[in-house]
């Protein structure tokens, strides 16, 4: 885990090899999203709460971050899901809540179309849902 969000923006922003600095906009957006990723959120939510139109978040955040704003929030989401899979004795179903996906089954799904496994084959896991 990394002490700051900072410290984790940063070492995203390595792994995503971007060269450039980010807006104010697209580093309040990445500290949004780190902040409400375990809650059932919109794109438009978030642009709502940094006042501006979701069409010009989501073509800043793209353009700066190389990839969509949906997409990271997604790539967050199985990212949070993997650490509490591997570091946790928690049912996928309490994972899946605290990943922002209240409905286990669609977690499951969604889990597996972006990781190729189940949550419950992840990393040998003996879980439930």
């Amino acid at each position: 885990m990394y002490e700051t969000l900072n410290d984790w923006l940063l070492s995203l922003l390595e792994t995503l090899s971007l060269k450039k600095p980010v807006s104010r906009l697209t580093s309040s957006a990445v500290m949004k999203i780190e902040a409400v990723y375990g809650q059932p959120v919109s794109i438009e939510e978030i642009a709502d709460s940094l006042e501006v139109s979701s069409r010009y978040l989501r073509k800043v955040f793209k353009s700066e971050m190389g990839l969509g704003i949906h997409d990271y929030l997604t790539k967050l989401r199985i990212t949070r899901a993997k650490e509490l899979l591997g570091g946790s004795n928690l049912k996928i179903h309490q994972i899946a809540s605290r990943v922002g996906m209240e409905n286990p089954r669609y977690f499951c799904q969604f889990f597996k179309k972006e990781t190729g496994v189940l949550p419950s084959e992840y990393a040998g896991s003996k879980r439930t849902v």
